[in-house]
């Protein structure tokens, strides 16, 4: 069974990779010396099977379980939420000695995340991501956030998971050319759901992303080229009230417009943005907005990205596959490049 281990000082963890780990979820926790009574918070979307297998390997391991319900999208990434979430840990009550498990996606990951960060100043985290974007993406690094009605994830902390159990074609632009290329010969069995194409993607992803964090726990710098496609992905889920787009989606066409700003400030090409988009097209995502933004609104989205500095617009830009720089772009360019993906004037 597959484990990529996070190297961080006083707080290394590992993600562990594989079907059927639901059933296990108790022992792993177990093993990982993880204290009771336990927080398990669910994405309302998460099939009631899952939950139930969740709650129940808990329990044969000897947990006391509660099971708190948040309701699916990004507008439970709230300050509403969030004081939920506190008031149910403290009537279970939970310890500084008690755990939280995330089970659902990014979202829940996020939402429940920062309540482990900061309820009694700190208390275990265990992810259980059942989305391959909060598998290869969200779990992994132990940034926490909620949303804000000025912008997305202006809020959180950075609290690592004791355990993990595990945005691809991201990581292949930004660190690794073999894995953009296996994603373009391995798409059908990528599509079709197989489970040792995706098991390889997701480790794969996992250990990339884990080299960056382990190096760069607080984005100082190295850990921003993590946000390639982010910054215009960001600005659209936020522009469209986080109603139009899933996550993914949002940041598949962020990442055609970090390509097209690419062509003009660093040595990438016009052809790699159109295999990029290629790629894309193939594995399903948008590359392009489905329905008209206007241009101010997604630039004044953008301008609140946790990367601006001094009122800069900073990029992600790709020099070639594998090789990724942050950079400063004039708004000028930023505004071609959206009217580009279908943004308006006025």
């Amino acid at each position: 069974m597959p484990r990529v281990t996070v190297a961080l000082p006083g707080a290394a963890y590992e993600i562990v990779i594989g079907s059927g780990l639901i059933e296990r979820l108790g022992e792993w926790c177990r093993a990982t010396d993880l204290g009771g009574p336990i927080a398990l918070v669910v994405d309302s979307g998460v099939p009631e099977r899952w939950r139930e297998a969740a709650a129940g390997a808990l329990a044969q391991a000897g947990y006391r379980v509660e099971t708190i319900e948040v309701p699916s999208g990004e507008a439970s990434k709230s300050l509403a939420q969030l004081e939920r979430l506190y008031r149910r840990f403290a009537a279970i009550p939970l310890d500084r000695g008690s755990t939280v498990v995330a089970l659902g996606g990014g979202m829940v990951g996020d939402l429940a995340g920062f309540a482990a960060a900061t309820f009694l100043r700190g208390i275990a985290l265990v992810q259980l991501p059942t989305t391959l974007l909060a598998q290869v993406d969200a779990s992994v690094g132990g940034k926490t956030a909620i949303d804000l009605p000025e912008g997305k994830n202006l809020v959180g902390a950075f609290h690592q998971p004791r355990l993990v159990v595990s945005e691809v074609v991201k990581y292949g632009v930004i660190a690794d050319p073999a894995l953009f290329a296996a994603l373009e010969e391995g798409r059908e069995a990528i599509l079709a759901r197989e489970a040792d194409a995706i098991g390889r993607l997701v480790t794969r992803s996992c250990e990339i992303k884990a080299s960056v964090v382990s190096r760069d726990e607080r984005e100082a710098g190295l850990r921003e080229i993590l946000n390639f496609g982010h910054t215009i992905g960001h600005a659209i889920e936020a522009a469209s009230e986080y109603r139009a787009y899933r996550h993914g989606e949002a940041v598949a066409i962020g990442m055609v417009g970090a390509a097209m700003l690419s062509e003009g400030m660093a040595a990438w090409s016009e052809a790699e943005t159109a295999r990029l988009r290629a790629l894309l097209t193939a594995l399903g995502l948008p590359t392009r907005l489905r329905a008209p933004l206007p241009v101010e609104r997604l630039i004044a989205a953008a301008r609140r990205d946790k990367k601006a500095r001094g009122g800069s617009l900073r990029f992600v830009l790709a020099r070639r596959l594998g090789e990724v720089e942050v950079r400063a772009v004039p708004e000028a360019a930023v505004r071609a490049a959206l009217l580009r993906l279908g943004a308006t004037e006025g």
